[in-house]
């Protein structure tokens, strides 16, 4: 989960949802296949959700019901949870790819490609901005 720490040029969105999503608020959201979804390894960043919603397993065809997220950019900076490792001062300006739980993976910063760390609050918790 993401907390919006400093939304500038801040635009929102809105999207179909992925059938069956179930997203919180705070969850890393990307583009898949034109449909909205969480955000894991491998995604590109495109938003923050800001309302907690669950869809049917026919959304995309039936209902289309939208999600509505903060859009990110590489000024949009977001407080994210670590795991599996550690961040640190020395790891500034590293990128870090996300986890399959949609938090950033502390052992990728020599391979990362999704989020930059901007700032350490500590170990396990730190500011990001999207990675281009």
């Amino acid at each position: 989960m993401a907390k919006i720490i400093t939304p500038i040029n801040f635009a929102g969105g809105s999207e179909i949802a992925e059938n069956s999503l179930s997203v919180n608020y705070g969850d890393l959201i990307t583009l898949k296949s034109g449909f909205i979804d969480k955000a894991v390894a491998g995604d590109k960043v495109e938003g923050v959700s800001v309302e907690t919603k669950t869809f049917s397993a026919t959304n995309q065809t039936v209902e289309k019901g939208t999600l509505e997220f903060a859009r990110t950019s590489d000024e949009f900076v977001m407080e994210v949870a670590v795991g599996n490792g550690t961040i640190a001062q020395a790891n500034i300006g590293a990128v870090y790819n996300l986890t399959s739980a949609g938090i950033v993976d502390g052992a990728t910063s020599a391979s990362g490609t999704q989020l930059i760390l901007r700032k350490v609050i500590n170990s396990t918790l730190g500011w990001f901005v999207r990675a281009k």
